[in-house]
């Protein structure tokens, strides 16, 4: 059982459990059925963030697609990702396609 106190913030509480056991349920996932990469949307969000730091930890390739230019450089340099997208590029369909092959 975990206790809070009163006074901190219920978004808070819930990512700091639901968004662990997530990606930790998408790694045993990807283990389980020998998944070497995986795309995400919303790579940067809380969970996106953690997700991230757990492929690089077990070697699973990770593309990260992102709505906004800035998040691809945060995610490249605050996270170390290597392929992140942003969706709204008119490119992204094709660098999409290419990073698939490629990985």
């Amino acid at each position: 059982m975990l206790v809070y106190p009163g006074s901190v913030d219920f978004d808070k509480i819930c990512s700091s459990i639901v968004n662990p056991l997530t990606a930790s349920g998408f790694i045993d996932t990807c283990q389980k059925n020998k998944v070497t990469a995986v795309i995400q949307d919303a790579a940067a969000s809380a969970l996106g963030k953690q997700f991230i730091r757990l492929c690089k930890h077990y070697g699973i390739t990770l593309i990260n697609v992102v709505w906004r230019e800035e998040q691809v450089e945060l995610l490249k340099k605050e996270e170390g990702a290597e392929f992140v997208l942003n969706s709204e590029s008119p490119t992204f369909e094709a660098d999409l396609k290419g990073l698939i092959a490629k990985v």
